[in-house]
């Protein structure tokens, strides 16, 4: 049986932001990218590292305009064909897909590996950092500690319309008594009132982080009855963390909590 060839598409995670947080397999794929797929969250920095290749920006940021799914589908599988149908293409060039994090959590990766399996194109997946793993080093705690936390809950309160009674987001957070939030700024005040009505108590401490591992990196220190208060507002990432430690103080780390904040006024 012949080997199956090799990978020309793949996608890519760029970590929470700073460049120096790629993987080793992150940067030997950038060098070798014809076409750059790229979120609108990945940083100049990372891009700079792939000067040869074509940028296509395919920015989704909730709230403003942004590219459709079904587009960065279509983009995938016509360049990919492309790049494979061109014999003046060496053969080690690839399509990169770049993903802010990791490919896999929270990034619609699923509906581009389905369009590329219909197209019967092949593909790799480089893993990169998550920016729950960065916001937790911003607050200095860990994921997870020997017999008291033992599970990890990473989850998004991001519904499709129509779709506001679905709590799957949020039971998993009862059980294990907090976790990390993506893409919940936005809707900061649905959280609150719905992880409230489900038992978790006002007082449980929270943090934002924003912008985690760049050199913009924020702490913000509140309660889950506060989220929606001191939620960021200036449409920067950030990860909310529910429990978990929320509020251990490191002054070594480049961590801004609610009271420096409101004294710097």
């Amino acid at each position: 049986m012949a080997e199956p060839a090799a990978p020309r598409v793949w996608l890519v995670g760029a970590g929470p932001g700073d460049p120096d947080l790629l993987t080793g397999q992150a940067l030997r794929l950038l060098a070798r990218a014809s076409v750059l797929i790229h979120d609108a969250l990945v940083a100049e920095a990372i891009l700079a590292l792939a000067p040869q290749a074509l940028r296509v920006p395919v920015g989704k940021r909730a709230g403003r305009p942004s590219t459709p799914q079904s587009r960065i589908n279509t983009l995938l599988v016509d360049h990919a064909r492309a790049l494979l149908a061109d014999p003046r293409i060496a053969p080690d060039r690839l399509v990169v897909r770049l993903k802010g994090g990791d490919p896999l959590i929270f990034a619609r990766a699923q509906e581009e590996i389905d369009a590329l399996r219909a197209a019967g194109i092949g593909y790799g997946v480089a893993p990169g950092i998550t920016s729950a793993q960065a916001a937790f080093a911003a607050l200095g705690t860990p994921m997870t500690r020997r017999g008291e936390r033992r599970a990890l809950v990473l989850t998004t309160p991001t519904v499709q319309a129509g779709d506001a009674a679905d709590l799957s987001w949020a039971r998993p957070l009862l059980a294990a008594g907090g976790g990390a939030l993506y893409m919940a700024a936005g809707c900061a005040a649905r959280v609150r009132a719905t992880l409230l009505v489900l038992g978790l108590p006002a007082s449980l401490p929270a943090a934002w982080v924003i912008d985690a591992s760049r050199p913009t990196q924020r702490v913000l220190r509140t309660t889950l009855g506060a989220i929606d208060r001191d939620a960021p507002v200036d449409g920067a990432p950030a990860l909310l963390v529910l429990g978990c430690d929320a509020h251990a103080v490191t002054p070594a780390l480049a961590a801004e909590t609610l009271a420096d904040k409101a004294s710097a006024h």
